[in-house]
């Protein structure tokens, strides 16, 4: 926890609440450490892409594509038009750029600097039939990590105001391993399946320290504000994915089902708070809870995708790919009926249809020119939380758009990649960037201002992948 951790420790014992009026509020925020991390985002599911070429042409494979990515977009499609191989994603930088035009943020601009996640891929003759091929991987999805602190001032009227200090983490991880099958039950027909293990942690923190100024009746008042909220989960779980594809001369068409995560194994979850119990405006005390060594569940939709690749007569190959993502109902996410008081923490999803389209042009025996485009809409839903001791998990999220560029290169058996990516968002939803509503929230603000700028979100990353093909697999 670092920095929050030594802000607890030192005024945890000392702070106090009072409410603040609910309006005629201005605020403003001035950024005071610019610490931020933006590898992707917590509540889009097209966030990352694998494989030389399918990176490079935006996921639009679903149709299958000859790379070694298959494992991921369409288990139906492992072994079609490949040999076997090994393929690794391993260097992806990327610089992310948030332009808030935020009044919460002070129009603040926040930049980051990373590495996206890699990809570990090996096709193999697991069986010794012809009709039946096999694949194993691991992918890395590290989709989300916002770290920063943001001093807070409220002008509430002409006699109240509120300053402090907040401090605001939130960190997913997603890794899973994977195993494959395809089987060509027919001359140009394939059915897959991709079984995988997948391992999701979060963390979450939400921490504010501040004071209260009330200079009404001609009498100066001030009273010192703390509230603290982190919680932490782990949740390994299966899921499985059915893949077909029918492929012609020309043409080829696939199609994927996605099962939300089930069987969690060795789940776990924990969560600290510390708030103000208020009646009537008056101040009883502080609520304070800690729990570990909780059950955790996290729900993932299902889905289902179909995808095409329709060859030119020029060397040249487009793609499409779709997929739709079911809405999700509020569910829990951890929960303690044993406590101090009762807790749970929740979450939802609405639902979303993603597309992609890609160009793959041959230039040379050595070179293929490939380009793509594919959407990555927001998933989070707006809900209203049940009980009066619920708390939801607060997720960034924008309408993404993004663009691919770059080239395969072939040398004997030694295949790679290389090329740019550009993503863009603009949204007039300020909610996409208010990290602070559950601290307006906690010290009884409803009325929360917001600006008529949109917010924008970019991000250019370079690509490099390669392959390493034995063709005594394909025999």
């Amino acid at each position: 926890m670092g920095q929050s951790t030594i802000l607890i420790l030192t005024v945890k014992h000392m702070m106090r609440c009072i409410p603040v009026a609910q309006k005629y509020i201005q605020l403003g925020l001035v950024l005071l450490i610019p610490m931020l991390g933006i590898s992707q985002l917590g509540g889009n599911y097209w966030n990352l892409n694998y494989g030389t070429k399918a990176q490079l042409l935006n996921g639009s494979v679903i149709g299958g594509v000859d790379d070694n990515s298959s494992l991921y977009y369409n288990p139906a499609a492992i072994g079609c038009d490949t040999v076997g191989g090994v393929s690794l994603s391993l260097f992806s930088p990327s610089y992310s750029v948030i332009n808030t035009n935020s009044t919460q943020l002070n129009d603040a601009r926040l930049s980051s600097f990373d590495l996206l996640p890699n990809m570990a891929v090996i096709d193999f003759p697991f069986f010794k039939s012809s009709k039946i091929r096999s694949s194993i991987g691991i992918f890395s999805k590290r989709s989300f990590d916002l770290d920063f602190a943001s001093q807070l001032g409220i002008d509430v009227n002409a006699n109240q105001d509120f300053t402090g200090v907040v401090n605001y983490r939130n960190k997913i991880d997603e890794d899973f391993f994977a195993f494959g099958l395809s089987y060509l039950i027919a001359e140009h027909i394939q059915v897959g399946i991709t079984q995988s293990l997948n391992l999701r942690s979060q963390t979450q923190t939400l921490l504010i320290n501040g004071q209260s100024r009330n200079n009404s009746n001609g009498m100066i008042s001030e009273r010192d504000y703390f509230s603290f909220f982190e919680f932490s989960t782990s949740y390994p779980s299966l899921s499985t994915k059915i893949g077909a594809l029918i492929h012609q001369d020309d043409f080829a068409l696939g199609i994927t089902i996605t099962t939300p995560t089930y069987l969690p194994i060795l789940n776990s979850g924990r969560f600290q708070y510390i708030q103000p119990e208020l009646m009537r405006g008056t101040l009883l005390g502080n609520l304070e809870d800690t729990q570990s060594d909780l059950s955790s569940h996290y729900n993932t939709p299902w889905s289902f995708g179909v995808g095409g690749v329709y060859t030119l007569k020029n060397l040249a190959k487009l793609y499409f790919s779709s997929e739709y993502f079911l809405a999700q109902n509020p569910f829990v996410i951890l929960e303690d009926e044993q406590g101090s008081s009762p807790f749970r923490l929740t979450d939802a999803r609405k639902s979303v249809l993603n597309v992609a389209i890609g160009f793959e042009k041959t230039m040379s025996d050595q070179f293929i020119l490939l380009t793509g485009f594919r959407t990555d809409f927001d998933a989070n839903a707006v809900y209203d939380l049940e009980q009066e001791y619920d708390r939801d998990v607060y997720n960034f999220a924008w309408d993404i758009y993004n663009f691919t560029l770059g080239g395969h290169f072939s040398l004997r058996k030694l295949k790679f990649s290389a090329g740019l990516g550009y993503s863009f968002s603009k949204s007039r939803d300020q909610r996409v960037f208010n990290p602070f509503e559950e601290v307006y929230n906690s010290i009884g603000i409803s009325d929360i201002p917001t600006s008529s700028d949109a917010s924008t979100y970019q991000t250019i990353t370079v690509f490099f992948n390669y392959s390493l093909l034995w063709e005594s697999f394909s025999q």
